[in-house]
């Protein structure tokens, strides 16, 4: 293995930059994520303590990631039954249409990649590419 010291680890794509190409680029060669000089080192007893925070912290913004997400789907498919319910009788085609749009922006937010509708007469479906 290489010493690490002679390597920066890049944050966002995960590769090593050598450190003299870092120092004068200030950014990873492969995803150009800005290097900032914030470095982290410990030792002994210390060091499992503070990689355990970094994994608890790291997995906990995850969470709160994943369970805001679903909570904003949850609003917006509420908002369109609620559109749909609520909406008068010489509104129905409008309303039918924001509700769908607020449907299909709660599948989007929830990570739905694909979605299909079959109703008598009336079939959308809906897809994503993947530009990775």
């Amino acid at each position: 293995m290489s010493n690490p010291r002679e390597y920066l680890l890049c944050s966002g794509c995960g590769k090593q930059t050598p450190i003299s190409q870092a120092r004068v680029r200030k950014h990873c060669a492969y995803c150009a994520q800005i290097f900032v000089d914030s470095r982290f080192e410990a030792h002994g007893g210390e060091a499992m303590t503070a990689q355990t925070e970094i994994v608890q912290y790291h997995l906990r913004m995850a969470m709160i990631r994943t369970v805001a997400a679903y909570s904003i789907s949850a609003i917006f498919a509420i908002i369109a039954a609620m559109i749909v319910i609520f909406a008068p009788e010489s509104r129905g085609v409008a309303a039918n249409l924001f509700a769908g749009a607020f449907l299909v922006l709660a599948l989007g937010i929830a990570g739905f990649t694909r979605f299909l509708v079959k109703a008598p007469g009336l079939e959308i479906s809906g897809t994503s590419q993947n530009s990775i």
